[in-house]
């Protein structure tokens, strides 16, 4: 009871807001047109979801990443959840690239989206919890690669190589690390990355942030 009374509150709060159901942005992108319900899971809406400033659908995301570890940051849209995996989106009316907002996989799902039907919300949300997943399986990646059992140390050349995979369906990367006195160089595929080291450890951290990146463009 005490439930349904808080909804109940909630409804009649949101149909006492100006402009419910007119938002431009919204307008040909949905079925019902009113933004206000947009937030379908979780705690409800909250944030820019209930203001009638900013557009809830029509978004891109242009860049998704990792903040890393123990690292985290309010949501821009919901302005409620601290999110360490995050969406940079972009609107064509908020400014388009120039004025980005940074947000959590659930948010960037709605935003994202088109239509406010189960399984097009579960959808859509389903495609930025993948964002999450691969950055996570990166990080993973990138605290793991220094320590690999697969490394090897050719005392004659005074290099230390690997061979690794990005992920099980790529072709496999040739990782050489070459002490050059006091600095080392890392060579992925024979290829230079260009950068000098001053570690052993440093220069597999190097490579494994070239591998396995904390970040995903689009």
């Amino acid at each position: 009871m005490k439930k349904l009374h808080k909804k109940l509150i909630f409804a009649l709060l949101l149909f006492s807001l100006p402009s419910l159901g007119n938002c431009k942005f919204c307008e040909g992108l949905r079925e019902g047109g009113c933004c206000y319900t947009t937030r379908t899971h979780g705690k409800g809406a909250s944030g820019k979801w209930i203001d009638t400033e900013t557009a809830k659908r029509g978004w891109t995301i242009s860049r998704a990443f990792d903040l890393g570890p123990g690292m985290t940051r309010q949501c821009e849209m919901c302005e409620r959840e601290m999110v360490r995996f995050v969406h940079r989106l972009f609107h064509p009316e908020h400014g388009g690239r120039t004025h980005c907002l940074e947000v959590g996989c659930i948010c960037a799902g709605h935003m994202t989206g088109r239509l406010d039907t189960p399984d097009d919300v579960a959808a859509d949300i389903e495609r930025a919890e993948e964002h999450v997943r691969r950055l996570t399986s990166n990080a993973a990646r990138r605290e793991n690669f220094p320590t690999l059992a697969g490394w090897r140390h050719n005392p004659d050349t005074n290099t230390y190589s690997i061979r690794t995979r990005r992920t099980t369906a790529m072709e496999p990367h040739n990782i050489d690390i070459v002490q050059e006195g006091r600095v080392f160089r890392a060579f992925i595929n024979g290829e230079d990355t260009e950068g000098l080291f001053t570690s052993l450890m440093q220069a597999k951290v190097g490579v494994a942030r070239i591998l396995y990146p904390d970040f995903l463009e689009h």
